[in-house]
């Protein structure tokens, strides 16, 4: 694709024509990029920050979590140049956008991940289908014994609503349906996983780049998180990960996510534990 010509379309970058990056060559300039959002997306816009002030010496990259909720709100109001989302704009955000920037927002994929669903080591279900975790984390499933574990209450942990992980879980695992009212709302994917690690009746979800540590990952519809299976799109919980921009990436915003899309900063977006957007 060397010598594409690029195409910016509001709402969606076209990542095709944006693999001739010109990112990772070593640059000199001072400046401040501010990024804020997904705290799914915490360790890799670190990683990518890190990574991008090495090659461009003078460059100060300032990275903020607090979700993408927080990380939209942070773009909209100004006090970010590039949000890092685990989601798309809701309509509401992009009316916000709109009506403050006359812009629509321009969305960048930047990294692939498979959204995982965790239970304690010593529960026995290692397998779900997509119907029955729909009942668990809406509550019409309350008792493990019902979809083959050994008995007890099911404690269901879930992340807030600033966060797109929430989100994604409830549009896409729970058919759009509210959680229970009676889970417990968890602040980070870390906690969610210590949480189920300590209690072999809980169950939440988090983002692959946290690990497994002390957890089981249960296989849903019979298919396992995995890089084949969440660019396959087999496995039900894939996601793309995204940047995104008031508008066509300008300045220090656009050499960033040049330097993201590049061979340097994909091979930071495998490194970090996601999952590059090409294979190699």
């Amino acid at each position: 694709m060397r010598g594409a010509a690029r195409r910016w379309w509001p709402g969606e970058l076209s990542l095709a024509l944006v693999v001739a990056a010109l990112a990772g060559c070593a640059t000199t300039g001072r400046g401040e990029l501010r990024l804020a959002g997904s705290d799914t997306m915490l360790p890799l816009t670190r990683a990518l920050a890190n990574a991008f002030m090495g090659v461009n010496p003078g460059i100060r990259v300032r990275v903020e979590g607090g979700g993408s909720t927080a990380g939209i709100a942070a773009l909209i109001e100004g006090r970010a140049d590039l949000c890092a989302s685990s989601r798309p704009l809701t309509a509401a955000e992009a009316e916000r956008l709109y009506r403050r920037h006359g812009r629509l927002g321009v969305r960048v994929q930047v990294a692939r991940e498979a959204l995982e669903v965790f239970v304690h080591p010593d529960n026995p279900v290692r397998e779900l289908t997509m119907l029955q975790l729909k009942g668990i984390f809406t509550g019409r499933i309350r008792q493990w014994e019902k979809v083959g574990g050994s008995g007890g209450t099911i404690e269901v942990l879930i992340r807030p609503p600033s966060s797109g992980t929430h989100g994604f879980f409830r549009a896409v695992a729970l058919d759009g349906e509210e959680y229970a009212p009676f889970a417990t709302v968890i602040a980070t994917n870390e906690e969610v996983i210590e949480l189920v690690a300590a209690d072999e009746t809980a169950i939440g979800y988090g983002g692959m780049v946290f690990g497994r540590g002390g957890v089981a990952v249960v296989a849903l519809d019979g298919v396992s998180p995995s890089v084949a299976t969440a660019r396959s799109g087999a496995y039900p919980l894939a996601r793309y990960l995204y940047f995104i921009t008031v508008g066509p990436p300008e300045g220090l915003a656009r050499r960033f996510v040049d330097f993201s899309l590049s061979p340097a900063g994909q091979r930071v977006v495998g490194e970090a534990g996601l999952i590059p957007l090409f294979e190699d």
